[in-house]
């Protein structure tokens, strides 16, 4: 999804963690920047074609049961050194995003955070360059997670976003052990002390190289 054709990136409901506003204060309000880093937790990977990767660059996903989830598609960066994390680096129009593979575990849900059967196998990680096409959540990454990621691409993977719409999922009661949201529209994320979680709709700048490669 773009805005004024390829100028610009819109990701929807980017996921902010509870634990990222309770512990590590985070904010913001509707309207403001506010420099980010991005992380998707992949379910879904696939090798596409040069011409493939140029279209559209970010979508929702159409399957239902999948419908929190994008669909990004960019060029594939491995790191400059070990990352203690794992994961890789997706370029999307020039904007960095963290990838954490899917995999077999302990808290892994059958069609809800277990890896799609006809996804590409998480190892080994796509080659340096590849045009690549990921579907998985994606969420605002913590301050840890920066860190490491930096230290191991040897570059800023933060860019500036603008809030453009925020939506707060506030837990409401649990039923089967499931914990149920209420979605509400707000102005601000705030600490709320109740563990809500926020969805945010934001907007970048694309990258001047990346501009000039479509116009």
């Amino acid at each position: 999804m773009t805005d004024n054709g390829w100028m610009s990136l819109i990701l929807p409901g980017v996921l902010v963690a509870p634990g990222l506003v309770e512990s590590s204060d985070f904010r913001t309000e509707v309207g403001t920047e506010v420099p980010l880093a991005l992380e998707i937790y992949c379910r879904h990977r696939a090798r596409v074609s040069n011409q493939e990767g140029r279209q559209a660059p970010v979508r929702r996903s159409a399957d239902a049961g999948t419908a929190d989830e994008l669909i990004l598609t960019g060029v594939a960066v491995p790191f400059a050194s070990t990352c203690r994390l794992g994961g890789w680096l997706l370029e999307v129009v020039g904007i960095p995003v963290y990838v954490t593979e899917a995999t077999a575990g302990p808290g892994v849900i059958a069609g809800v955070n277990d890896r799609d059967p006809d996804s590409d196998p998480e190892e080994p990680l796509p080659d340096r360059g590849a045009w690549v096409r990921v579907r998985g959540s994606v969420s605002v990454a913590d301050g840890y997670v920066v860190d490491e990621v930096e230290r191991a691409s040897q570059r800023s993977v933060q860019r500036l976003w603008r809030v453009q719409r925020i939506e707060r999922l506030m837990p409401t009661d649990y039923r089967s052990g499931n914990r149920r949201a209420y979605p509400q529209q707000v102005e601000a994320v705030r600490h709320t002390g109740d563990s809500s979680s926020y969805l945010l709709d934001l907007v970048a700048a694309a990258t001047a190289s990346t501009v000039m490669e479509r116009v």
